[in-house]
């Protein structure tokens, strides 16, 4: 049997269990307490995974939060409670048959890294994607090399909206994800013209010049965001169509150098793939 004695350091107890909680519970002899806690945190992780897999929607990512606030608290609690522990416990305390380093290092990797890299796979595969932009098409709201934030399967339980940015697969390789703005939904008439004026139901797009060469201030419904024409020869040819059922009209943002709804058609509701909220690289900031 090991009689050796050691003294337990509250700022070791605290570290243990801010890396896991109940590890440090474990740190200072309390078995039963460090594996309630480190269950409980364990338990509100896999309650956040399933609300993303199951309800991968905004009440499923809401929830997700919730759990997720309430296992921030779990460790903080956790933390304090190892700490004020390690402080009472006496100077000749006997380490136990756990108390040795591996034991602290395969708990944490099994549970706390684990349960993180289980969460991270998911948030990934269910709620968030970035994707890197390769063209011109959307300047000057995004930019060739930019990378965005997108939040996924939005779709599901809402209608895309009138000038909001949309991630779709292309109807023509599925494999491919373009991002373009709405501009028409279900059942508007939509005419596109040879100098880059566009009307949805005879009512022209309201389009003023900014301070920029090129580029315009846009308002369309509720939405306010810049484009930028150039005119060209190799510019879609002047159109009109009607939106069927089910499906939104997009445009790219540089409208002479955008391949979009006026050459591959309407994008179907059950292709749009991502709304995306923010660049994180060539200017960070929130899309409009």
């Amino acid at each position: 049997m090991n009689t050796t004695s050691k003294p337990r350091k509250p700022s070791d107890a605290a570290c243990l269990s801010a890396l896991l909680p109940g590890l440090g519970h474990l740190y200072c002899g309390n078995l039963q307490r460090g594996f309630l806690w480190m269950a409980t945190s364990i338990a509100l992780m896999i309650a956040a995974i399933a609300a993303l897999m199951l309800s991968p929607t905004r009440t499923g990512f809401t929830l997700a939060i919730t759990f997720l606030v309430i296992d921030l608290v779990v460790w903080c609690v956790s933390t304090v409670q190892a700490w004020r522990q390690a402080k009472r416990q006496s100077p000749d305390y006997t380490l136990r048959e756990y108390n040795r380093w591996y034991v602290y290092a395969i708990l944490f990797l099994l549970c706390g890294f684990g349960s993180a890299v289980g969460f991270a796979f998911v948030l990934h595969e269910r709620v968030i994607q970035a994707f890197v932009i390769p063209s011109h098409s959307m300047e000057p709201t995004i930019n060739s090399g930019d990378r965005i934030l997108t939040l996924k399967e939005v779709f599901l339980d809402r209608d895309p909206e009138r000038g909001e940015l949309v991630v779709f697969r292309n109807p023509e390789h599925r494999r491919q994800h373009w991002i373009k703005r709405v501009i028409g939904l279900a059942g508007d008439e939509i005419e596109w013209h040879a100098n880059g004026d566009i009307s949805v139901n005879d009512v022209l797009i309201e389009r003023t010049p900014s301070d920029e060469k090129d580029v315009f201030i846009e308002r369309h419904d509720t939405r306010v965001y810049t484009i930028k024409i150039t005119p060209s020869e190799n510019g879609p040819p002047a159109g009109r169509l009607i939106v069927p059922p089910y499906h939104c009209f997009v445009l790219g943002d540089n409208r002479f150098l955008s391949k979009d709804s006026r050459t591959i058609g309407p994008i179907a509701y059950s292709g749009l793939v991502a709304a995306p909220v923010a660049k994180v690289w060539g200017g960070v900031g929130k899309l409009k």
